[in-house]
């Protein structure tokens, strides 16, 4: 099993993401294991 460990500046920028950016880098964290990641594209 993995565990995902976010630095201090990631979790300010996804404090500051909007839930709906916030819901898609979680679900692409969780495919982690899968190998199933796509570049998330967008602008930041």
């Amino acid at each position: 099993m993995f565990k995902v460990v976010f630095s201090k500046q990631a979790v300010k920028v996804l404090r500051k993401a909007s839930e709906l950016d916030r819901l898609r880098i979680q679900k692409a964290i969780n495919k982690l294991p899968d190998g199933d990641v796509k570049k998330l594209t967008g602008e930041a």
